[in-house]
């Protein structure tokens, strides 16, 4: 069980640099003048969040099949013990 929050953080990890990028892409954005590079920015910084969310999304889908698995009993057939 240990190992499932262990694993849990290489889906964090990612996330957690997007929104960062994001912030800082925003941060630019709002100091630009050009009214097509602002709107460029914003569209960046949405996408970057709506990646994270993705990545959070299916980390907890992957974890949650995993606990599953090992609740069940069957950890032979694992995705991360057959690798």
């Amino acid at each position: 069980m240990c190992a499932l929050k262990f694993i849990s953080i290489f889906w964090v990890v990612p996330a957690m640099m997007m929104v960062t990028v994001s912030f800082f892409v925003l941060v630019i954005a709002h100091k630009l003048d050009a009214k097509n590079l602002k709107t460029f920015g914003y569209i960046i910084a949405v996408l970057l969040w709506l990646s994270a969310a993705l990545v959070l999304c299916k980390g907890r889908h992957h974890m949650m099949a995993m606990h599953d698995m090992m609740k069940e009993g069957s950890q032979a057939q694992c995705p991360m013990m057959n690798r």
